[in-house]
């Protein structure tokens, strides 16, 4: 290995988690001294989709912001759909004020899947 292929090795690993290099490990079947072909398995697609799933960082700043977005909506949805189900102040709202609150929930919901199914399409 030269000099600048052990650096990038190295800065590949300290940008690995302990726990995601061990797996790369597991999953390509490679000794630990055989960085360098873990490195470049890594990189390659199915690998890194892989590696993308379980550690975050290393998606684009957009993929990150998408998984973000979904967590959030996920939350707000599911508190939303709390307080329709289970808060006795729903049945006090008006019936338009009832039927918009459901409305937006269904809206949500349909929101996450769509945001799922493109966060599906790159991890």
């Amino acid at each position: 290995m030269t000099p600048d292929t052990l650096e990038s090795v190295n800065v590949f690993k300290r940008h690995l988690s302990p726990m995601v290099w061990r797996n790369l490990h597991k999953q390509t079947g490679l000794p630990y001294n055989n960085a360098l072909q873990v490195m470049t398995l890594a990189l390659s697609s199915e690998a890194f989709r892989w590696l993308k799933r379980n550690d975050h960082r290393y998606c684009a700043p957009h993929e990150q912001r998408m998984i973000r977005e979904h967590a959030e909506l996920r939350d707000r949805r599911e508190k939303l759909l709390a307080f329709i189900r289970e808060n006795p102040d729903f049945q006090k709202l008006y019936v338009d004020d009832q039927r918009l609150m459901i409305e937006q929930q269904n809206h949500m919901s349909r929101y996450e899947e769509v945001l799922a199914q493109r966060i599906n399409r790159f991890l």
